[in-house]
């Protein structure tokens, strides 16, 4: 449903780790869960594959870390496939004290399936992705609690974002940098927002009768409150850097 196959577009999969709201997520959306290890430190989030060889993801989960385990291939957590990563990319302007630039790339060890990669395409169009007010959908791994993470029998979950005007976005988030990124929130009483354990999830928009890849979760709550936006990487400003590290044409 999210992702006709279309001539000349990056084949990724939408991504999961733990959106909150009470709606099912749409089953044949392939998605990544990335749990990532190293030097006693611990966390979770998502990716979204380019390739069969490439995640691409937010550099917050990958500096401090050493080992990538990737599930993939199922929409239930005790269901999902996994390979592993040991070698990345960061982009070279990340700032980690305000996430500005919260790009990276893992290499895989191994190939994945080539099922588990789907078409949504990079945003290359005559004007800017996303705008104002668009909606996008965002899918993950539904969990209660911020301190929480994903069961055995977590599903996906949903949630529909909207883009909020750059005024709203400087108003929450400290030092975002416009140009590298957007912000976008659910209002629908149902939902909770974008929370940790989030970092990477994709925000995919229709634009034009095409599915888009506009960004990837980069500031999440901790305390995953309803009224609070998430930020998200403008992947629009950073396609030539990831064709340049994956050498994609």
């Amino acid at each position: 449903m999210l992702f006709a196959s279309l001539l000349g577009c990056l084949c990724v999969g939408l991504a999961s780790a733990n959106v909150i709201t009470s709606r099912s997520a749409i089953s044949n959306v392939n998605q990544v869960f990335i749990a990532c290890s190293g030097n006693n430190t611990f966390a979770f989030g998502a990716g979204i594959p380019i390739t069969r060889k490439y995640v691409l993801t937010v550099a917050s989960l990958i500096r401090g870390y050493n080992v990538w385990n990737i599930g993939y291939g199922s929409s239930q957590i005790s269901k999902l496939n996994y390979t592993q990563s040991s070698n990345a990319f960061i982009h070279p302007n990340y700032e980690a004290a305000n996430e500005n630039n919260n790009i990276g790339v893992l290499v895989l060890d191994s190939f994945l399936p080539s099922a588990m990669v789907s078409s949504l395409a990079l945003p290359q169009f005559d004007v800017a992705i996303p705008r104002v007010y668009q909606d996008g959908t965002i899918v993950g791994f539904g969990i209660s609690e911020p301190t929480d993470k994903p069961s055995p029998a977590t599903a996906w979950k949903a949630l529909y974002p909207s883009v909020v005007p750059d005024d709203a976005c400087q108003k929450q988030i400290k030092n975002v940098n416009l140009v590298s990124t957007f912000c976008a929130h659910d209002n629908h009483p149902e939902s909770k927002k974008v929370c940790e354990g989030d970092q990477g999830n994709a925000l995919a928009i229709s634009h034009r009768g095409v599915w888009v890849l506009a960004g990837l979760a980069s500031t999440v709550s901790k305390q995953c409150a309803q009224n609070e936006i998430t930020s998200f990487v403008r992947v629009e400003t950073y396609v030539p850097w990831i064709k340049a590290v994956t050498g994609l044409l």
